[in-house]
């Protein structure tokens, strides 16, 4: 801009004086309509003043006048960032990224055009990857990087960048508390308030790190020092209200945990998270759609996926409480449509190679193999394993079996599942030896950091299914209970929970159904390695419908004495994570039983379980 009232221009866009940038840029227009300098600045100011239409226009104009400015590219692409119109933004994206591919502002935005738009994380990761070359010592960008890694799984490589954020800037306060919840993931408890510890004495007033230091403190059982955490990390940030309320609704209070998600509601900006935690805490009536109009009014703003899809769920689950079950459905497909999104849409679900990997394992895991390898296993009966498909009832298992003083709750460790693919080789039909029994002698001793002095300790993390035999052979002398539940039933609640952490087959009806498919079939060929001495299948309506006759059976043949403690499960203080801590605190109650038959009319895909389910159960 030659024209001398640029500078003016210019100047008064650096100091927030929009009003005087838009007149100015007016009047060289009105003298030059073709200005790209003066488009561009007028595109700027309504970018900044979240005019994101008109601030497009105004970009796209000025690309126009001077195409290939790299000024004008770069708010043009965050502006249809902000706008959402993400397929847009990764075109012009991939312009710039050509043009400029040594520049890292563009390989992020690019980055996360590709993560919000397509859910295309292993494009974004090639950004991310790109900008760390250029930018080694940048924590910020290796967090970026660690966390889509951790969403494609790949953990190990999470904890490699995470651990050189920290190393290129011991202040950064992103990278603890990323590193903190990945250990906690898979079980390092120990290790996770170690680097607490660390973080605190040079961030000693950092949040996240506090409220991480408080959650591994609950996991080990030191809950005084925990809350304590929690207090101080809503002390130096409100905004954590919703995560304290998660927390209290974990133990067990869950009074105090719809307090907080009400207060939350009345902030500006309320996530989805805060209604459906209130919608969850009781049944909806008549006199909530007051609440209920406001949680549909949400959808009308812009969210982030996370708080859309709480918010669908949270609409499914009223219609459902009010009877209205066609609604219910409605909201709850549109709900896992955000949620595949969110989570799965980088990671398909594959039918055909998931047969193709049953096949090798049935191939690999026969009687003579386990008997080969029988001199790998454990002596240790510490150990009792609860799995089956999700949703299925694991929870309220472990919970009564740890109602008995001689049985600690252990939670669901994810160990054997990310440690499984590193100790066999499918392919070679092989197993490591030395690294299953390193591997088996680290899970005794992340069971003992949980609970140092109980006889046995629970392992109910459900979906074991794809290792037990694994498991059998490292501990032959283990328990295992296997809690199978209505097919129909069980695939409804996947269908309808917002899972944190959902495996490849949620969030889709017709791949439910074939993640279903594939549990059957696994465990009735691990049924036939695993003696009935150590495994033992439940049905959870059985459970449900005689609860001291089968939890009996259940504590006989778990080799204990019996206590009457485990029938009221309910009272037992100790912390539930799973989506099911509403029901196990609380006397068993069989309203979810055969669920499905209010939704019959809109199954689906689910309508092919139809027929079993229907069928006596066995």
């Amino acid at each position: 801009m030659s024209d001398p009232r640029a500078i003016t221009a210019e100047s008064a866009f650096r100091r927030g004086d929009y009003a005087a940038v838009e007149r100015l840029c007016l009047e060289v227009l009105a003298d030059f309509p073709k200005d790209a300098p003066a488009t561009l600045l007028r595109g700027m100011v309504a970018v900044r003043e979240r005019r994101t239409d008109e601030a497009i226009d105004l970009l796209r104009a000025a690309l126009v006048l001077s195409p290939n400015d790299y000024i004008a590219t770069k708010w043009l692409i965050g502006a249809l960032y902000e706008n959402a119109r993400y397929d847009e933004a990764i075109e012009h994206g991939v312009t710039a990224r050509a043009l400029w591919p040594d520049d890292v502002q563009v390989l992020i935005g690019l980055s996360h055009a590709y993560m919000m738009g397509r859910q295309d994380i292993d494009a974004s990761v090639d950004c991310l990857e790109a900008a760390i070359k250029l930018e080694p010592r940048n924590p910020a960008l290796r967090c970026k990087l660690g966390a889509a890694y951790e969403l494609l799984a790949r953990d190990e490589d999470a904890h490699t960048q995470y651990q050189a954020a920290i190393t290129a800037e011991p202040r950064s306060e992103e990278a603890y508390p990323k590193l903190g919840r990945l250990l906690m993931g898979h079980g390092n408890f120990v290790e996770t308030l170690d680097i607490c510890e660390q973080a605190l004495r040079i961030i000693p007033n950092s949040a996240q790190v506090h409220l991480v230091y408080g959650q591994a403190l609950r996991h080990v059982r030191e809950f005084e020092r925990a809350e304590a955490e929690l207090n101080k990390a809503i002390s130096l940030d409100p905004r954590i209200t919703t995560t304290a309320a998660k927390w209290l609704e974990e133990d067990g209070r869950f009074e105090e945990a719809v307090q907080l998600w009400e207060a939350a509601t009345q902030q500006e900006n309320c996530p989805g998270s805060a209604y459906y935690g209130i919608v969850k805490s009781r049944k909806m009536m008549q006199a909530d759609q007051p609440l209920i109009q406001r949680i549909e009014g949400l959808l009308g703003k812009r969210l982030s996926l996370q708080d859309r899809a709480a918010a669908l769920y949270a609409l499914g689950k009223a219609a459902s409480d009010l009877g209205d079950y066609q609604e219910s459905m409605r909201r709850y497909d549109e709900g896992n449509a955000v949620n595949h999104r969110l989570h799965l849409s980088g990671k398909p679900f594959d039918s055909e190679r998931i047969a193709g990997w049953r096949r090798q394992t049935f191939e690999m895991a026969t009687p003579e193999f386990m008997e080969r390898h029988r001199g790998l296993g454990s002596d240790s009966n510490v150990p009792i394993f609860i799995i089956g498909m999700i949703r299925s009832g694991t929870t309220l298992t472990e919970q009564m079996l740890s109602s008995h003083p001689m049985v600690g709750g252990g939670g669901e460790q994810r160990f054997w599942l990310a440690e499984a693919p590193g100790l066999i080789d499918l392919g070679q039909q092989t197993l490591d030896g030395a690294k299953f029994v390193a591997a088996r002698d680290r899970y005794l001793a992340v069971l003992r950091s949980l609970e140092p002095t109980a006889p046995r300790v629970t392992d109910k993390m459900p979906m074991n299914y794809f290792v037990i035999w694994l498991i059998h052979l490292a501990f032959p002398n283990a328990k295992i209970i296997h809690i199978k539940r209505s097919p129909l039933d069980t695939a409804l609640s996947i269908y309808m929970t917002d899972l944190a952490k959902p495996p490849e087959f949620a969030h889709n009806k017709r791949n439910i159904v074939d993640g279903y498919r594939d549990y059957q079939a696994l465990m009735a060929h691990f049924s036939k390695l695993i003696p009935e001495t150590c495994m033992m299948t439940v049905q959870y309506e059985d459970l449900i419908a005689d609860q001291e006759f089968w939890t009996r059976r259940l504590i006989d043949f778990c080799d204990l004495p019996w206590d009457g403690r485990c029938l009221r499960f309910y009272d037992n203080e100790r912390q539930v994570s799973t989506p099911s801590r509403w029901q196990v605190r609380q006397p068993i109650y069989k309203t979810s039983l055969e669920k499905w038959r209010k939704y019959e009319p809109w199954l689906g895909e689910f309508s092919e379980l139809l027929e079993e389910s229907r069928a006596p159960i066995t």
